[in-house]
């Protein structure tokens, strides 16, 4: 079942969810909007839960699928946990393993099936299967059985407390590894495509920066090309937006793609890559906010660092061998924080 057209938020009167949601103006809404704030992809969640139907969303990425989850689930399902499985990562064991256990009867040992370890029964929480195309074939079919049956293995997930199952997914052929045409399959889950619209993100902005009005950051980002859109999604326009309230280059929020700084720019008629528009882009949300764009900032590296830790973001150096990202990332979280960092290497080699 593909659904096309909004969907109709659910009466849920007796449910604890069924409360409004908490409104704090902000420079960019002082006040509430006119859908009380609610979105698209909420509302379908609220059907599928009340429903109890799987619910398979497909968006492109950076656009909020997942977060929408995380932030909207806790606020309207307070008793209601988010059980988060990122399904790209997953391999056979995560899911189900057969491994020796005692039988309490008999005292011999027996091979079961054991659940991962985020689900405990009695327990009210919704699985929500992330990137669930990008899985291995090896688990594809055990993924299948948690989002048409609401088993796994021998669980019953309704029994464990579970309410709601969801699959997040970006249908680009470059992003995943299965593709799913199966009828049989697919006739139990209820799909819906959303876009940057039908996500609460500029919300979430608004409430990220509440004292910038963000109407004309918006303008700017909706008056983009499709294709620079899609490469300035809302999640590299909140990197770029933090950039900007710390004073650094807004041209660090954006990604690096095989060592090279990422190029807005978009493809000409024939495919071929049009006028660099970067320094003019991020110029323009730099003065929508009132913010300066500098080329950088003394020593760059100590600075985005201790930003990194003072704001929590998650931050990537790049750099040859031997130039000091390792000693100069400890010594900074040592002197933000008072502690050692935990330091994890993927390196084969010996770490000093």
């Amino acid at each position: 079942m593909t659904i096309t057209d909004p969907v109709a938020t659910p009466a849920r009167a007796a449910d604890p969810a069924a409360e409004e949601r908490p409104w704090q103006p902000t420079a960019t809404y002082p006040q509430r909007p006119e859908d009380g704030g609610h979105t698209r992809l909420e509302r379908f969640i609220d059907a599928m839960i009340t429903m109890g139907q799987t619910g398979q969303v497909f968006g492109e990425h950076g656009i909020g699928k997942t977060s929408t989850f995380l932030s909207y689930i806790p606020e309207h399902y307070p008793d209601t946990e988010v059980v988060l499985v990122p399904a790209a990562n997953l391999t056979p064991d995560d899911l189900l393993v057969n491994a020796p256990v005692r039988d309490a009867a008999t005292g011999g040992l027996a091979l079961r099936q054991l659940i991962m370890r985020q689900l405990r029964p009695g327990r009210r929480f919704v699985l929500l299967i992330d990137d669930s195309l990008q899985a291995g074939d090896t688990i594809q079919s055990q993924l299948m059985q948690v989002a048409c049956n609401w088993t796994l293995g021998e669980h019953d997930l309704r029994e464990l407390g579970c309410v709601g199952v969801f699959l997040t997914d970006n249908e680009s052929l470059a992003e995943t590894s299965a593709r799913r045409s199966d009828l049989a399959v697919l006739d139990r889950m209820v799909t819906i495509r959303i876009t940057a619209n039908d996500t609460a993100w500029r919300y979430k902005l608004a409430e990220r920066y509440p004292a910038w009005d963000l109407t004309e950051v918006f303008r700017i980002w909706a008056g983009l090309g499709p294709h620079l859109r899609h490469l300035m999604s809302p999640r590299t326009l909140q990197h770029v937006l933090d950039c900007a309230e710390a004073g650094f280059p807004l041209r660090w929020g954006l990604p690096l793609l095989n060592g090279a700084r990422m190029e807005l720019s978009e493809p000409t008629s024939k495919g071929e890559p049009g006028p660099d528009r970067t320094d003019e882009i991020l110029d323009r949300l730099a003065a929508a906010v009132g913010a300066a764009n500098p080329d950088s900032v003394p020593d760059p590296v100590r600075s985005v660092l201790r930003a990194a830790v003072r704001n929590r973001w998650a931050v990537l150096l790049q750099g040859p061998p031997g130039c000091g990202k390792t000693e100069i990332t400890k010594q900074v979280v040592r002197e933000e924080t008072g502690r050692p960092p935990v330091y994890c290497t993927t390196s084969a080699a010996s770490s000093w």
